[in-house]
This record gives structure tokens, sequence and C-alpha cells, in this order.
């Protein structure tokens, strides 16, 4: 049958492989996935792979300091018969984020979104006075 500790759900991706769409596997598998998130002093920002969804399907709350997207497509069809896809991800925004702030947008089948930190006014302008010695 099989070797010892070789398991058949080993060997799935290889099986598979003709059957799934020529996409990297990452694009594959990583759809609504944790994404990229980032957390600096300025600003918190997160990048989503949402490109199996068109931006009607799409959703994005916040509820106290909780960010939630999800995404839900019914059935289509496919060049191998048909698919739904569905996500839900949850994100605790930081206690330093502004959340008048937030903004979302869509590029390259990536959905993006920032914040500004609390206390931070990127279109203030302080003027420096040079002193000289």
């Amino acid at each position: 049958m099989f070797p010892f500790g070789v398991n058949p759900i080993d060997r799935m991706p290889n099986v598979m492989i003709p059957y799934w769409p020529s996409l990297p596997s990452d694009r594959i598998f990583n759809t609504g996935g944790i994404g990229e998130v980032i957390n600096t002093n300025e600003k918190f920002s997160l990048t989503v792979d949402v490109s199996q969804f068109k931006p009607n399907e799409l959703e994005v709350n916040v509820t106290g300091r909780e960010l939630s997207i999800s995404g839900k497509h019914e059935q289509r069809a496919d060049e191998h018969g048909s698919i739904s896809r569905s996500f839900n991800r949850k994100y605790s925004l930081p206690e330093d984020v502004d959340l008048e702030s937030i903004r979302s947008k869509i590029v390259d089948g990536k959905l993006m979104i920032e914040a500004t930190k609390v206390g931070i006014s990127l279109s203030a302008t302080r003027s420096i006075t040079i002193s000289s010695e």
C-alpha cells in the first residue's frame, strides 16, 4: 500500500495538480488568508488577497476595536465545474488606531486597509525654528 510514514493525504497535492487552476499555490490556498499586517507608530495597515472576489462580494466592518472582513460569492461555473467561496477574518485593532481614519481600497486583487494612529495628523505642518549659535 503506502510505505511506512507516508500518508495518502501527503500525496494529494501531486495527484490534484492537473485539476487545479494554473495559479501559484499561495493564491489558491490563501484567499482571505491572514495577509500582511503592518503596525508602526504612525499607521496600522493590512493587506488581504481577495482576488477571487468582486468588490460587491466583500464587506468590511468595524465593531468597537474589532475589524471584520468577509467575502462570499455564490456558485459560479469555471473550467472544472463550479465553485463557491467564502471567508471571514477578524482583527483586533490596536488601542491607538484612530477608528475614524480607517480606509480601504482594492489594488491588483489585494484589499488594503489603512488607519492612522491617534494623535498623528499627516496633513498638519509644524514650523521648526532654526537656531544659530
